[in-house]
């Protein structure tokens, strides 16, 4: 059974600077919320959070670190949490994968099938990893999963608001059905002999990552049109799951887009 992220907080939340920025930014955030911010702090963008705030019709307070601390369950807030406003617990548009079915062979177009991970934050770095590198659909299971708590929406930086989210009582099946409507699907493992660099990603691909620690399951695996590893220093035996998520989606970006200039993410306060 998948471990929750226990520390309690009050239904509604949201924290940090990209998940409450994100959460203003929303049309449905309504009235009834209000947004609290540390009161010692001078940050212009605090400030610039309290201006948006106040004109969608969010009531701002500044209270001191304990209240924050308390209102966020002891998390890493960053001095701000937004509590009960209507939208700012709005997840991931939940869909269905005939959304992304079926796919032209020469489509690049990519889906992150998540089989079962048990970290909050990892789910939510994952979900960001996804939206940063123009995923189609997050597949994730139904039970056995982590929540898209409070935390997992702080690491996925509010990114999750774009992304489409299917939950699949059956992770096997759902390849198999991303494979019937023309996706390849690579499984990342870091013990597979063949590199992410020496696959051939061009076209629609679903890459899946396992669980932290187990990795995929044997029918999950045995599902897979292929497995590749990602090549690392001697000693280290596997990357952080959310990390591992990240390098494989650049390499597929990577190979999907012409040599014709690049942006540089930027990044807000806190990163």
């Amino acid at each position: 059974m998948a471990r929750r992220d226990h520390r309690s907080s009050p239904p509604g939340i949201v924290y940090g600077h990209h998940g409450v920025a994100s959460a203003l930014a929303d049309p449905g955030t309504g009235t009834r919320g209000r947004l609290y911010l540390l009161a010692d702090a001078t940050a212009s963008w605090r400030q610039e959070l309290a201006a948006r705030a106040r004109a969608v019709g969010v009531a701002v307070e500044f209270r001191p670190r304990p209240d924050l601390d308390r209102l966020a369950g002891d998390r890493h807030h960053q001095g701000c949490v937004l509590v009960g406003a209507t939208g700012a617990d709005s997840e991931a548009r939940r869909t269905d994968l005939g959304d992304v079915l079926p796919v032209a062979p020469d489509d690049a177009s990519v889906v992150l099938v998540l089989d079962g991970l048990e970290d909050p934050r990892n789910y939510g770095a994952c979900l960001r990893a996804a939206a940063g590198f123009g995923c189609a659909a997050v597949v994730a299971p139904e039970r056995r999963m982590a929540p898209l708590s409070p935390a997992a929406r702080k690491a996925a930086a509010g990114t999750e608001r774009g992304l489409r989210l299917v939950e699949a009582t059956n992770i096997a099946a759902a390849l198999a059905r991303l494979q019937e409507g023309g996706y390849w699907v690579v499984g990342l493992d870091p013990h597979a002999d063949l590199t992410l660099s020496r696959c051939d990603l061009r076209g629609p691909r679903v890459f899946v990552v396992g669980q932290e620690g187990p990795g995929l399951r044997r029918l999950v695996r045995e599902r897979c049109d292929l497995l590749a590893g990602i090549p690392l220093a001697p000693g280290v035996e596997s990357l952080n799951v959310a990390v591992a998520t990240g390098v494989a989606l650049y390499e597929y970006r990577r190979q999907n887009t012409p040599p014709a200039g690049h942006r540089v993410a930027e990044d807000g306060p806190g990163g």
